[in-house]
């Protein structure tokens, strides 16, 4: 396929945007989805339990395919594909031969300039595959991180009161042996609470942070594209083709960072991986 010349039917030329939208749409949605249910599962627990807790992000993940399938759908209606002709000149012996050659063209029905549906369709797909999302994950993730700084906060509490116990008036009546072997059973228990708390506490902060740093990064990288976008469909002679070209490149990036956010934030894992992978090749005759 060379641009602009499209070889293919004009319902391809359709198809092919359409597939070319669909996973503009899908990457934010699933970020959404991935945000609602650790909202779900860190600040309503009891409803976690209540379903099931292994299908319900394949749940998340399906409605958020199915709703970029579905927004995806105007490009089936804004693309078209149009015939042009142009001159071609041809050199021969004799002499020189001016022929006209048609070729098609995918383009979009607002042409290539400035119009009204154009800039409403390109500020409708920023908001709602850009702003939207980032405001919807921003909001859930505010709610998770207030959630655990609350536990965590209640948890040293709860700690204090049963280390300072034996001072309530209940404790003082019983018998000095069986309050100090209350006590001592006391704060083994806390103890062992407090490690279980910890650990689940700092894999729980990890997950947090990890995805949060995806939707941060989704949100920046994209953002230059989706302003420069917005600007291109209302005001195209303020910006050059050599600074859109830089600023695209940005958003692309996004794919590529998420590897690197992996490998970073479980280094361990990586380093476990690359050491069987070395052991089992140390094994090989």
């Amino acid at each position: 396929m060379r641009y602009p010349e499209f070889e293919g039917p004009a319902w391809l030329c359709r198809f092919v945007r359409y597939l070319q939208m669909f996973p503009m749409y899908t990457s934010p949605f699933l970020l959404v989805a991935i945000s609602f249910d650790r909202f779900q599962a860190i600040c309503h627990p009891l409803q976690t339990y209540c379903s099931n807790r292994y299908r319900r992000p394949n749940y998340f993940a399906m409605i958020a395919w199915i709703t970029a399938l579905i927004c995806s759908i105007p490009q089936l209606f804004i693309w078209h594909k149009t015939w042009k002709s142009r001159q071609i000149l041809t050199s021969s012996t004799l002499d020189q031969l001016k022929l006209k050659r048609e070729y098609g063209e995918c383009a979009t029905i607002y042409g290539h300039g400035v119009s009204f549906l154009k800039s409403i369709y390109v500020i409708s797909f920023n908001t709602i595959a850009w702003l939207i999302p980032s405001v919807l994950s921003a909001f859930f993730y505010y709610q998770v991180c207030k959630a655990v700084w609350l536990s965590r906060r209640n948890h040293q509490l709860l700690l204090q009161l049963s280390q300072s116990a034996y001072v309530n008036s209940d404790f003082k009546k019983l018998p000095r042996p069986e309050t100090e072997s209350y006590i001592i059973k006391l704060h083994s228990d806390s103890r062992y609470y407090h490690r279980q708390f910890k650990r689940f506490n700092r894999e729980r902060v990890q997950t947090i942070r990890f995805t949060m740093t995806i939707i941060f990064c989704n949100f920046f990288l994209w953002a230059p594209f989706c302003v420069v976008n917005v600007l291109q469909a209302v005001a195209p002679q303020l910006l050059s083709a050599q600074l859109i070209t830089y600023i695209v490149i940005l958003g692309n990036l996004n794919s590529c960072v998420n590897p690197w956010i992996y490998i970073i934030f479980n280094r361990n894992q990586v380093k476990r991986a690359f050491t069987s992978a070395n052991a089992n090749n140390a094994r090989k005759p």
